[in-house]
């Protein structure tokens, strides 16, 4: 998964187009600006996916590996191993539409009034995909 909380990705902006799809986008943009419309389970299963990505990294001590897979991975437990049966991605963004088709009366998809695409918040004013920017303009410049 993305993350786009530390501001890092905005560094990078506007992004590359060709990178742009539309339900991978709106799975990271959902994830991140409405995490409380995801079940418990949902949550347990990214909570597992980000756990196991992190102990991929080689820099991480056998100690931490431990740890994270003692309370981290919930890898086992019946309800998540379906969830996660088909893979990350297919997790993120079933999970996403499963928000859409409930949660539709609570959720904001905001998209670039120039390309259409979705930006990164639901106050959001400027697309990091092709640059345009809809702030209010200030009367004194």
């Amino acid at each position: 998964m993305k993350d786009i909380s530390s501001g890092l990705m905005f560094l990078t902006m506007p992004r590359h187009v060709s990178e742009y799809d539309d339900r991978s986008e709106l799975a990271d943009y959902l994830w991140h600006n409405y995490p409380e419309l995801f079940t418990i389970n949902e949550k347990l299963a990214a909570k597992t996916l980000l756990a196991e990505q992190k102990m991929a990294a080689p820099e991480m001590s056998e100690a931490m590996r431990r740890v994270m897979e003692r309370d981290w991975v919930a890898r086992g437990n019946p309800e998540i191993d379906v969830l996660l049966q088909y893979g990350s991605d297919h997790f993120r963004v079933s999970t996403a539409l499963r928000v859409m088709e409930d949660c539709q009366d609570r959720v904001f998809v905001n998209r670039c009034p120039s390309c259409s695409r979705i930006v990164a918040t639901p106050r959001a004013r400027q697309c990091l995909w092709c640059g345009h920017d809809w702030h209010e303009k200030s009367p004194h410049g």
